[in-house]
């Protein structure tokens, strides 16, 4: 026997629900994913040479030779996986939320 599903008050029919369910968190986990690895990948291009210019700059003035720069590949990929598995559970908790929300209220949402 099935176990019973709360079923939404705009649902006629459980199987659609579900899928409903289904798209809202993967649309809102994968918009957030991508959004997340665009930003990622942006803050990554700036950082090399911002990097460098603040390590001859502050070795200059404190040490009066500039800094050995070491780019470190692992911590890139450690904190790609960090931002994406904050993201994925940020999406999952907003399209819980959302799913909360009968679908006439949100369209009928003005500003």
């Amino acid at each position: 026997m099935k176990p019973e599903l709360d079923k939404p008050d705009n649902c006629a029919d459980d199987v659609v629900c579900q899928y409903i369910n289904r798209d809202f968190w993967i649309l809102f986990c994968f918009e957030g994913v991508i959004i997340s690895a665009l930003g990622f990948m942006i803050s990554a291009a700036l950082s090399i040479p911002l990097s460098l210019a603040i390590g001859d700059t502050f070795g200059g003035i404190f040490l009066q030779t500039p800094l050995d720069n070491v780019l470190n590949l692992f911590g890139y990929v450690l904190w790609l996986i960090i931002i994406m598995v904050i993201t994925a559970l940020v999406g999952l908790g907003v399209s819980l939320k959302a799913l909360e929300i009968p679908v006439n209220e949100i369209l009928n949402y003005e500003l």
